[in-house]
């Protein structure tokens, strides 16, 4: 809301509702009482992860835990199954000094965008959603340095690839393509 609460409601087995262990299903918007203090200004979901950013450019995951595969999409390290039920602190942008400014979750997959244009992805790495050349999970953000001389301004996340416009205005994507999700049409 326009003082920087968050609210949430539904079904959320995984923690993706962020109220807790005990808190699994709710009909009405509830607020999220464990970021009090904290002035939220953007949200994203996806199925089973949320991510919050706040006004000092830090970011919050909760959520589906992931397996051992390890293919959390929460960046807080390696997963052991547990779900995290309570806003985190993605501890990897305190440590690295970087304000973040815009957040998008895709299926399995997050995508960051720093107050300096840089593109940060974590998660599953299947289908190449993560834009870094391999197929391998990542536990904890990381940057991408296919963008290392740009300077990015927006990002979005699908299921399972990635978009971010460049200050130029050029559209890169990245991912699984099936039906030209990730790249433009002929």
């Amino acid at each position: 809301d326009a003082t920087g609460r968050v609210y949430t409601w539904g079904f959320g087995e995984k923690g993706e509702l962020g109220l807790g262990d005990s808190i699994k299903e709710v009909d009405v918007p509830t607020w999220v009482e464990h970021l009090d203090g904290v002035h939220v200004v953007d949200v994203s979901c996806a199925v089973h992860h949320t991510a919050a950013l706040d006004n000092k450019g830090r970011l919050f995951t909760w959520g589906y835990g992931g397996t051992s595969m390890s293919d959390s999409a929460l960046g807080l390290g390696p997963s052991d199954g547990q779900n995290v039920t309570l806003p985190t602190l993605v501890e990897t942008f305190i440590d690295d000094g970087v304000r973040v400014q815009a957040v998008d979750c895709g299926d399995s997959h997050t995508v960051a965008l720093s107050a300096d244009g840089e593109i940060w992805t974590w998660g599953r790495g299947d289908n190449g959603r993560l834009g870094n050349g391999e197929l391998i999970s990542l536990d904890f953000p990381e940057p991408l340095d296919f963008f290392d001389s740009m300077t990015c301004v927006a990002i979005a996340a699908g299921r399972s690839f990635s978009l971010a416009l460049r200050d130029d205005g050029r559209v890169f994507g990245w991912g699984k393509n099936n039906r030209t999700s990730s790249s433009p049409s002929g």
